[in-house]
């Protein structure tokens, strides 16, 4: 897969929105992933569990993403 890139935007009941993007890139040793992701979560939050929930989101997209490139 040489150049292909995705992008998405998705609302829901805890985010605002969440925008989203990869892009594919072939190498020697097999195919290189760039991804990118931005959340804005609906819920009021002081920063640190903010920040907790973000990570959890990314995590949660990051192993999906495994998943289906693997399956």
């Amino acid at each position: 897969m040489t150049g292909s890139t995705g992008t998405w935007s998705v609302r829901g009941e805890t985010q605002k929105s969440q925008v989203g993007s990869y892009a594919f890139a072939a190498t020697d040793g097999g195919t290189e992933v760039t991804y990118s992701l931005a959340v804005d979560l609906t819920i009021p939050m002081l920063g640190m569990f903010k920040r907790k929930a973000e990570k959890v989101i990314m995590d949660t997209a990051l192993k999906e993403l495994k998943k289906r490139v693997e399956g």
